[in-house]
Parts: C-alpha cells; sequence; structure tokens
C-alpha cells in the first residue's frame, strides 16, 4: 500500500463520515428550506469526492486483490448512501409540492387541492343519489319520471366525478410552467409523465387523451413530441389545448411544427400549424430525418463550433482564451449531437481546429505526442481538451443504452420491438468505428456490455472516456520510452533514467491539485491568470515542448548554460527568485490558517536546543505544535536521478522523496532532543515545479482549509479548492517567470515592455 493510497483512503474516510453525518441531519428534517437544501446540496458534494477518492484509490491499487476487494465495499457504501440521498430528496420535494412552497407562474398545489374538495363534494352527492335510487326501484309507488331523473342525475353525477379526477391526474401540461417542483437530481423543473394505464375500450366519459391511439409521446420542460396518425394526433392536441386552459396556459401553435408526407391531408384540428418533411424533423437540437439530411445538420453544427473556436483563439487574454476553449467549445460543443447521431460525421475537423486554436493561444505547434497529451484528461496530465473523433462512437453506444429503459414510457408497445440497439445502424457503426478498435480494452468492456457478459451499470460515456483515456495515456508513455529507446542515442542506465524523466514528467502533472492553475479559481475575490509569456511557458512545460530554440549563458546566475528544456532554470538559485516563489507559498498558507484561526507564527524560532531553526510556519492544532516547511523540487533534475524514478513511480514521489531525505530527517533529529518530542509534528510542504505535492502536505493543507472553512461559513471543498488553487496558480507562475528570466523561454514569448 503507497503512501498516495492512504492518503486518497484517508480523504475517502473523511468524506464518508460526513456524508453519514449529513444523512443523520436529513433524517428528521420535514420542510425543503434553506438549511435543507445546503445540507443536500453539501451531502451531494461528499458523495462526489468519495467516488473521486475512489477512482484514485482504484488507480493506486493495480495488481493488489485486497485493496480491489476494500474499494468494492466502499463502493457499495457510496451507493448506499446516494440512495438514502435520493429518497430524502424526493421526500423533500412531495413535501414542499403538498405545502406549496414551489410556486410559479400557476399554484398547482391550490388547484389539485381545491379539485380534489370539489371531487369529494361531488361523491357524497352521487353516494346519495345512488341510495335515493335503491330505495325509489324497491318502492313500487315511485313514479317513472321520478326514476328516470334520479337515474339521469347520478349518470351526471358520476360524469362530473370522473372528468374531474381526470383532470386532477399528473398529466404532461400540469408541470410545464414555470416554478414546477424540482427533480430529485435538482436539475430544474421537469415534465414528468403519468404511467400508462390499460383502459376497455368502450369505457363512458374517458380522456381524449388516453383513447388517442399515439405511438410516440414525451416532454422535456416544455419541448413536446408526439407521433402517430394524423387524427389521432388532432384529437390529442385539442384535448391538450382544453386542459392547458384549465390550468391558465395556451398552446402557441406559430412554434409547432407537424412532419408529414408527401401529399398527405391535414385535419382540421392541426391548422395552424407550420407542416413540413419527414427529413426536417429536429427535436431538442437533434436531426431526425434521413441519414444525408443528418450528415448535412451535423456538419452544419460543426463549422458554427469551428468558427466559436476560431473567434475565442483571437482573444488577446490567452489564458481566458485556452479556459473558454475547454469549457465552451470545441467537444463540449458538439458531445449532445456525437450521443444523439453517433459516427454519422467524421469529428476530427472539430479536432484539427481545436488544436490549431491552442497553437493561436499559446504559440505552440504540437506533435503528435504532444497533441494527444494535451487531449487527456487534466488529472492524467493533459490540458483536457478532449478528442470529439475519439468519443463520438462511445458516446453514441452509452446514449442507446441509457435511454432503452426509458423507451416503454415514450412509445407505444408494438414500436417497442423495432426499436432495441441491435437493429439500430448508427450503433451498429460505432462497433465498428476504426478509432474506437484502436483501444482494444475499452471496446472489449463494451462488447462484454451489449452481449450481456456483463451488468450496464449506467454512466457508460463517462466509465469508457476513462478507460479510453487510460488507455491512451499508456500507449503515450509506452511509444515516448520506446521511440527514445530506438533512436539508439541512450543506452543502459541513461536511457532507463531518461525514460523515467518522460514517466515522472506526465505522472507530475497528473498529480492531486496539480492542474489547479489551468483553469481559473471561481473562489478567488482576485483573477488568477497568467500572462501570454507565462502560459506559453507553463504549457510547454506541461507537454515536454522545447521552450528555446538553443542553449545560452543564464541571465540568473552567469556562469550557468540554460537548456532548451529549462531544466537549468528550475533549479537555479540566482537572483532569489526561487526564494520569492517560496515565500509567496508560505504566505498563501499562512494567511489561510490565520483566517482559519489557528494564530501561525511564519520563521518564528520555537526550538530550545535549535535556536536557529525556523521553521517556516508554526501553530498549535490539537494540543500539538504543528511545523510546515515550504520547499520546492524539480524532479527531473538529472544530478538526482532517484527522484525522478519515484515521480515515475507515483504523483508527488519526488516530493515524498525530498520530503523524507532532507526535511524530516532534520526536523526529526531536532524534535528528539526537546523536552517533549510528542508536543511537536514536523510537516513538510514539498511540491515539485509541476505541481504534485507530497502526501503528508495534502493532508495538513485540507486541515488548515477545513479550519478556514468553519470561520468563512462556505464548505470544506469549496476552501480546499480555493487554497489549492491560489498555490497551483504561484507554482504555475513562478516557475514560469523563473525560466522567462534566465533567458530560457523564446524570443517570442516574451511578455511585452
Amino acid at each position: 500500500m503507497s503512501a498516495v493510497y492512504e492518503v486518497y483512503e484517508q480523504d475517502y474516510q473523511e468524506n464518508i463520515g460526513n456524508a453519514e453525518t449529513a444523512i443523520a441531519i436529513l433524517g428528521p428534517a420535514t420542510t425543503l428550506d434553506g438549511p435543507t437544501r445546503k445540507k443536500l446540496a453539501e451531502l451531494d458534494e461528499f458523495l462526489d469526492a468519495c467516488r473521486d477518492a475512489l477512482r484514485l484509490m482504484g488507480n493506486d491499487s493495480a495488481g493488489n486483490p485486497d485493496l480491489k476487494a476494500r474499494i468494492t465495499g466502499y463502493k457499495k457504501d457510496v451507493q448506499r448512501y446516494a440512495s438514502e440521498a435520493t429518497k430524502h430528496r424526493s421526500r423533500l420535494n412531495r413535501a414542499a409540492l403538498v405545502d406549496g412552497g414551489n410556486k410559479g407562474d400557476i399554484e398547482m398545489t391550490d388547484q389539485k387541492t381545491r379539485l380534489a374538495q370539489q371531487t369529494g363534494r361531488m361523491d357524497q352527492q352521487s353516494a346519495k343519489i345512488e341510495e335515493a335510487l335503491s330505495i325509489a326501484a324497491a318502492t313500487e309507488h315511485t313514479g317513472t319520471d321520478t326514476l328516470r331523473n334520479l337515474r339521469l342525475q347520478g349518470e351526471q353525477m358520476r360524469g362530473t366525478t370522473e372528468a374531474l379526477d381526470d383532470t386532477n391526474r399528473e398529466a404532461p401540461v400540469a408541470q410545464i410552467p414555470r416554478g414546477a417542483p424540482e427533480d430529485p437530481e435538482g436539475a430544474g423543473p421537469v415534465a414528468q409523465e403519468p404511467a400508462p394505464q390499460e383502459q376497455p375500450e368502450a369505457a363512458p366519459n374517458h380522456s381524449a387523451l388516453s383513447q388517442a391511439s399515439l405511438e410516440l409521446l414525451t416532454f422535456y420542460l416544455d419541448d413536446g413530441v408526439t407521433g402517430g396518425e394524423l387524427d389521432s394526433i388532432a384529437r390529442w392536441l385539442c384535448e391538450f389545448e382544453r386542459r392547458a386552459a384549465a390550468v391558465g396556459l395556451s398552446l402557441n401553435r406559430g412554434k409547432c411544427r407537424l412532419a408529414i408526407a408527401p401529399g398527405a391531408e391535414v385535419p382540421a384540428g392541426l391548422d395552424g400549424i407550420e407542416t413540413c418533411s419527414l427529413d426536417e424533423i429536429e427535436h431538442l437540437g437533434v436531426p431526425c430525418g434521413s441519414p444525408e439530411k443528418i450528415r448535412a445538420f451535423v456538419e452544419r453544427v460543426a463549422q458554427g463550433a469551428e468558427r466559436k473556436l476560431r473567434v475565442i483563439a483571437s482573444l488577446p487574454d490567452a489564458h481566458v482564451a485556452l479556459t473558454l476553449t475547454k469549457f465552451c467549445a470545441g467537444f463540449v460543443g458538439v458531445v449532445h449531437l456525437m450521443r444523439a447521431t453517433g459516427p454519422v460525421f467524421d469529428y476530427a475537423g472539430i479536432d484539427r481546429v481545436t488544436q490549431s486554436c491552442l497553437a493561436t493561444i499559446t504559440g505552440i505547434e504540437t506533435d503528435d505526442a504532444s497533441w494527444t497529451q494535451a487531449s487527456l484528461p487534466v488529472r492524467m496530465g493533459g490540458l483536457g481538451l478532449h478528442s470529439c473523433a475519439d468519443v463520438s462512437g462511445i458516446a453514441h453506444i452509452a446514449a442507446a443504452l441509457d435511454g432503452g429503459p426509458h423507451l416503454p414510457a415514450l412509445v407505444a408497445p408494438a414500436l417497442l420491438p423495432h426499436l432495441t440497439w441491435q437493429q439500430d445502424d448508427t450503433v451498429q457503426a460505432s462497433l465498428v468505428d476504426p478509432r474506437l478498435a484502436t483501444y482494444e480494452s475499452v471496446l472489449e468492456k463494451i462488447q462484454d456490455v451489449m452481449q450481456a457478459r456483463a451488468e450496464y451499470e449506467g454512466r457508460g460515456q463517462k466509465a469508457w472516456s476513462s478507460a479510453l483515456a487510460t488507455e491512451k495515456r499508456k500507449n503515450l508513455l509506452e511509444s515516448l520510452t520506446e521511440e527514445l529507446g530506438h533512436s539508439g542515442q541512450l543506452q543502459g542506465q541513461a536511457l532507463t533514467r531518461a525514460q523515467d524523466r518522460i514517466r515522472a514528467r506526465i505522472q507530475s502533472g497528473s498529480g492531486k491539485h496539480a492542474s489547479a492553475w489551468l483553469y481559473g479559481n471561481p473562489e478567488a475575490d482576485t483573477a488568477m491568470w497568467l500572462s501570454p509569456a507565462e502560459l506559453a511557458v507553463a504549457v510547454r512545460l506541461r507537454l515536454g515542448l522545447p521552450i528555446a530554440a538553443a542553449p545560452g549563458e543564464c541571465r540568473l546566475c552567469g556562469h550557468g548554460a540554460t537548456d532548451v528544456n529549462g531544466s537549468h532554470a528550475q533549479t537555479c538559485f540566482g537572483s532569489g527568485r526561487r526564494t520569492r516563489l517560496h515565500n509567496a507559498l508560505r504566505d498563501i498558507v499562512a494567511d489561510f490558517a490565520r483566517r482559519g484561526l489557528l494564530g501561525p507564527s511564519i520563521e518564528r524560532a520555537v526550538f530550545a536546543n535549535a535556536r536557529r531553526k525556523r521553521p517556516d510556519i508554526s501553530y498549535v492544532r490539537d494540543g500539538t505544535t504543528v511545523l510546515l516547511d515550504v520547499a520546492v523540487t524539480y524532479p527531473l533534475q538529472l544530478s538526482q536521478p532517484h527522484y525522478a524514478a519515484r515521480a515515475a513511480a507515483e504523483p508527488g514521489g519526488a516530493a515524498a522523496a525530498y520530503a523524507v531525505a532532507v526535511k524530516e530527517r532534520v526536523y526529526n533529529a531536532i524534535i528528539a532532543n526537546e523536552p517533549d518530542p510528542r508536543e511537536w509534528k514536523a510537516v513538510p510542504l514539498v511540491v515539485d515545479t509541476f505541481g504534485a505535492w507530497c502526501p503528508g502536505a495534502i493532508t495538513e493543507l485540507r486541515h488548515i482549509a477545513r479550519a478556514n472553512a468553519l470561520r468563512e461559513d462556505r464548505t470544506v471543498s469549496a476552501a480546499c479548492q480555493d487554497l489549492f488553487h491560489r498555490l497551483s496558480f504561484s507554482i504555475a507562475r513562478g516557475v514560469a517567470r523563473i525560466v522567462i528570466a534566465s533567458g530560457g523561454a523564446r524570443p517570442d514569448e516574451a511578455d511585452p515592455p
């Protein structure tokens, strides 16, 4: 069991304990007020943090069956708490609906209450009439007119009662207005479908909504679609409008479209609606026509996505442009289409434009290897610029499996046998997509599900995309190290060390919180963005690209030679810039500790027997004096090859090796000479220049963030995000400025004077 695994497991235990506490608090809650909503949100954060920790624990438990079994038990606990959270959320949402807490354009709760009261009164009157009928029928002196009138009143009363009951049902239109209750996952108002109920064909007084023999009926919020015979659609639409009017709503026929076959005659009930061909059907931004029309539609959307990418790339702020490229353009702009249409279109064009935009934003022309790394998730050492071409097939297959269970509620039973994924040409095309075939382990996972050899657990796109990225990262590391060996320039121990440095660079970039600098900090009160020159250097270092055209003299120390990879600059102590970086990290940690009321002292003499040794930060927590010593190390330095070997084995390995070899050795020796060594705890805050922290530093920094969260009334996860982003940003900016100041950066990447 590695030290990194222990950190992740400790993180899991902490968050699962918080989730258990939140569940206990939510148990007696009866109203969906502000504190309850906040507690539900915190519970979601705790469970998400547990899932992240389990994922990282799984990555670190390869080949250890005992750890895998333990992780499986943890996953079951998370699923159990998630199920309880859903039940509490649903219960509280129902309570809010009954209490009239969710009010929008229509007071649905009051409407239902009035209808229920009126129905109850009708039931009582109907029962009295039935009783009168039975008595009158048993009395031979009762006149024929009296019996006929009583029967007529009874039939009218029963018809009125059934109509009121039918209006009181939760028809789709009932939850279309704004202000509808939120769904259990907090996604906003949802149009819920009633469960289909079988009725006798000749049942009297039954709603036209149920009598209409529709083949398709589905709503998402206020967007609905129906399918079937034109006469059936006309009857359904007229009844729909009548129901809507009863609750104060109206249908805008001018915004509706009717897709019909050529030459079909439109019934009178569908007048005022624009008609179109079946090839022109679009719903929720997805084309539903012929393959040719779908391909043309997707091509237009792709062209729009490419234009958006080029506009973003032209922004003057490079760091903001990179952030917008990841979150607002490229992959995220077409993922909905990929899920709906599959690989009917070659999305590689969007990938090429994204690569071109990265070059425009950072001034970096990426080769195949660096672009492959850039397309990896941030947590795997990439830039998070996901490849559309790689994921399009996976997205469509997952969408088909995710949507399958919902089909019985949306389409007529007779159509279900024709709508299986086995008969879907686009799903079959996705399964034989050449790009997917290059990732054998991912394709095997998908085929196991499709052939019923494994159970589908949902969220397939996320799970399979993660597996694809893992295999892509593995292939990248193998190709880079093999290419180095085939070059013949290095052999033996020199080759091994060079390969370790390649692995260490990518591993360090995938360390926990190492990449927080990439895409902004929503918790920051001030802007934290790198300048164009700083961003270019930081991205080059992350992707392993040269930062200089040729070696030169170091302008920091005056006697060293800079190299094209910036190695000398990151180990040079000239001009005091490394000291400035150290002090910046120290001050951020001390500020958070001060705001958490930990009472930190900076560089104060605390030892009785070693007055000259002053830790960077000291404070008392739980009766123990905690001593923090900040250090930044370069994991790829040639003079310390064991650092690269440790970093290649696990993220933060170089920082952990430095912490043990330098900091802990010194402080443990000093503490051992103090009167009571048990009152002291030394924690090295060591981080490498790629942002990967040693495990002990992550644990202590989270303690500081937790104290800060309690004092500043925010969640622990928000405080952690804020603290680690500030530290990550300071590291990225500090290292980039050192490289630029040393003369190692390219001339065209220097900031203007």
